[in-house]
């Protein structure tokens, strides 16, 4: 007769929950491993998919551009195993297809500007790209148009995106000076023509505290070509002083026979002034005056204090007082 004790009955549970605990890292890898052997016996198989290609149109014949009213895309219909066409696909991503004019026998439409060419005429290079592993079965549109305009060069000013910090008791002298400062650009005459500026892509620079050299790359229109791809800027920064001057307050639009007088007679400037021009300052450089027109806009007894002149060189410009008590005789 066998006898169980009581000790040995309440582990029974346990060494069933750690078997079964044992068992399902196993489970997982066979699991996990039939997944494989799934995704290698389809990738295995043919499939057709869908493929979009982005169409730019290039080297149009001389004193032509290609306008950008239409962004022409073409969709190709692609047959190939799983693997081949997942593999493409990665690689490739939105693929770019570039139509040279000047090799591809295109037609002109009814309206003016406007031409057309028909997509078969790229299906071999297209197939070629490819090679033998994937097919080309189908495009769509069967037909792609494009708008072919009179272009224009010219030479247009360049503006620079900065956004820059400088460091405490720096500043930027002057405006950032770009080398050149202006590139001829060529393109459709109804874009060219509207352009005031060509703008660089912004750049952000922190903690200046000298000057520095920048190439800026230029902010592109596909539309349109431009004679450099990039500019060199050159940002001034230089340390600067607080500086004080005072400067008698002048009376402007004062009618023949009369005279004002401020109280105080004199304003005092205060501007942050960069090191190497702190001996230019002089009080001939700045005017400050009363305007003898507010008056019937004034209230009170006190009139604004303007600053009609100042020197490029002085920044954070501010007046003090900002307005004066006055008397007319």
């Amino acid at each position: 007769m066998r006898y169980t004790s009581s000790n040995e009955g309440s582990n029974a549970p346990h060494r069933e929950k750690w078997k079964w605990q044992l068992n399902i890292p196993i489970f997982l890898f066979f699991l996990f491993l039939s997944a494989i052997f799934w995704l290698l016996n389809s990738l295995n198989q043919e499939y057709s998919t869908t493929f979009e290609y982005r169409v730019i149109f290039t080297h149009p014949p001389k004193n032509k551009a290609i306008t950008g009213e239409e962004k022409a895309r073409l969709e190709v219909v692609l047959k190939g195993r799983g693997y081949e066409l997942m593999r493409y696909m990665i690689a490739e991503g939105q693929t770019t297809l570039q139509i040279n004019l000047e090799s591809t026998y295109y037609h002109r439409a009814e309206e003016p500007g406007r031409y057309y060419f028909l997509a078969s005429g790229v299906k071999e290079a297209i197939q070629n790209q490819l090679g033998t592993d994937i097919l080309v079965i189908s495009l769509q549109p069967d037909t792609l148009h494009f708008v072919m305009t009179g272009s224009v060069r010219r030479k247009i000013r360049v503006e620079p995106i900065l956004d820059l910090q400088v460091e405490k008791q720096y500043l930027i002298k002057g405006k950032p000076v770009c080398n050149p400062d202006s590139i001829y650009v060529t393109g459709p005459s109804g874009i060219v023509d509207t352009l005031s500026c060509i703008k660089t892509k912004p750049q952000q620079v922190k903690h200046l505290n000298k000057t520095i050299e920048l190439n800026l790359q230029i902010e592109k229109d596909e539309q349109l070509s431009y004679e450099r791809a990039q500019i060199q800027t050159i940002v001034p920064v230089e340390k600067y002083t607080e500086a004080l001057i005072k400067v008698p307050i002048q009376a402007i639009n004062l009618p023949p026979g009369l005279k004002l007088k401020t109280f105080p007679h004199e304003a005092t400037l205060v501007c942050n002034v960069p090191l190497s021009d702190y001996d230019k300052l002089n009080p001939s450089l700045f005017v400050v005056a009363v305007d003898y027109k507010d008056l019937d806009r004034k209230k009170g007894n006190k009139m604004d204090v303007i600053v009609l002149k100042y020197p490029e060189f002085a920044y954070s410009l501010k007046c003090m007082p900002e307005s004066v008590e006055f008397i007319v005789e």
